[in-house]
């Protein structure tokens, strides 16, 4: 998920920028800085250049932040307090046998150049100096030399040779890494802002889905947000949520859609609310010689064939609960998968059965009609005690991108929008979601 460095502005112009407005004097901050006061000129010239705004005013007695200086500088502040924490956390924890890195929190201090930067985070993601440089478009020698130099500057080894050309990242490199990234997050989102300053909202909004919010609730969010800001591009990735959650607290991604254990939901490094009371159904071809029935014993069922998720979903392992709550052995399944290609395929090939969510398989269920939802004496009871819900879930503390910020609310919305559109039919003993 690495962003295209060429549109990202030279994160020692930032650093040096950050230092002029703090000192509101560009004397003192070439001093503080250690560079003459002409490269500094030089730098918050080619900066605001590059951004296309102005982020100083200049008098006699200094300069100070215009508003779109003051929008991006507090994030630019924001971006360091993530690298202290790099630094706090290289000190208080060292790996064994590793150095401890003092420079962590002045990563920008060293005049890192983007080539190198985002050099360094490539070969973390891809463990692989030659995928990195090949997804960086640069040459294999230029990707070497910059990792070498900053392991000089780090005063670290950052990286472990395997064969074959394959690099493993020490403890270092992983911690400095999950820290740059979320430096890099913020002054990201504080150049979206600056992009909306004069009310337009646009930019990349990056959003982590789950296999429950991926047909119905995500689709129509995003095509929601389109229609009312069509200059934001929503990035959209998926997987299960120790994935997703990694990619979140690096920064990858800036919210995740989908279900969580309720360990997770209390996490302090994340804020996660219930978007809505999803269903969970057992999906048939809607020809199923079951379809048709009034109530369906469990036991029965289960002597079925049947597609499962994979073991470690959230709605697989709340089935296998149920199912030992009633003394039930949850049944083997002849597929497993987290492919709603597969997944819908295979129900309407087959007489099978399938564990699933009404959210899930919203159109063939509810719009379209081509699956149905057998009723299963119990389920709806089941749900009351042990409902599962829908999260929405973004790092705890932060201050989502105006466009990221439009998508989570959009997400928001259309959750509860279907959630109000929930009605109890008693006489199936399911929740049934109307349109």
């Amino acid at each position: 998920m690495q962003a295209d460095q060429r549109k990202f502005p030279p994160v020692r112009a930032l650093r040096r920028a950050l230092v002029v407005s703090d000192m509101r004097h560009l004397t003192h901050a070439a001093d503080a800085l250690r560079r003459s006061q002409s490269a500094v000129t030089r730098s918050i010239v080619g900066l605001e250049d590059f951004l296309g705004v102005q982020l100083f005013e200049r008098t006699v007695t200094g300069m100070s932040p215009t508003p779109a200086g003051s929008i991006l500088f507090r994030r630019m502040r924001s971006a360091m307090d993530h690298l202290a924490r790099a630094e706090v956390a290289l000190q208080t924890a060292p790996a064994s046998g590793e150095r401890t890195v003092p420079d962590a929190h002045n990563f920008l201090r060293l005049e890192v150049s983007n080539a190198t930067l985002f050099a360094f985070l490539a070969v973390c993601d891809q463990r692989d100096v030659r995928r990195a440089a090949s997804s960086l478009g640069i040459a294999l020698s230029t990707a070497r030399k910059s990792i070498h130099e900053l392991e000089q500057q780090m005063g670290a080894r950052l990286f472990e040779r395997e064969p074959r050309g394959a690099v493993r990242p020490t403890p270092t490199a992983e911690t400095l890494a999950k820290h740059v990234k979320r430096a890099l997050w913020e002054i990201r989102a504080g150049l979206d802002e600056l992009a909306g300053i004069d009310g337009r909202i646009a930019g990349p909004a990056r959003i982590g889905v789950m296999s429950t919010a991926r047909s119905v609730v995500v689709p129509r969010a995003i095509d929601r947000l389109h229609q009312q800001h069509p200059e934001v591009v929503a990035s959209v990735y998926w997987g299960n949520y120790a994935d997703l959650k990694s990619a979140l607290s690096c920064g990858d991604i800036d919210f995740i859609v989908g279900t969580l254990r309720a360990e997770e939901v209390e996490s302090a490094e994340h804020d996660a609310i219930a978007l809505a009371q999803d269903e969970v159904v057992i999906a048939a071809r809607a020809q199923h010689p079951l379809a048709s029935s009034t109530g369906v014993n469990l036991g029965e069922l289960l002597r079925l064939d049947w597609i499962l998720p994979p073991p470690h979903f959230q709605l697989r392992k709340w089935f296998r609960a149920q199912l030992g709550i009633h003394g039930f052995i949850e049944p083997k399944p002849f597929i497993e998968t987290a492919s709603l290609a597969i997944f819908r395929g295979s129900l309407l090939e087959s007489d099978c059965v399938a564990l699933s969510t009404r959210l899930q398989c919203w159109h063939d269920l509810v719009q379209h009609g081509l699956l149905s939802a057998i009723p299963v004496t119990g389920l709806a009871q089941a749900q009351r005690h042990a409902p599962f819900h829908l999260h929405l879930t973004k790092r705890a503390g932060v201050t989502l991108s105006p466009p990221a910020n439009a998508l989570y609310l959009a997400v928001a919305d259309v959750a509860k929008e279907l959630q109000s559109a929930g009605v109890a039919n008693r006489e199936t003993g399911n929740l049934r979601l109307v349109t």
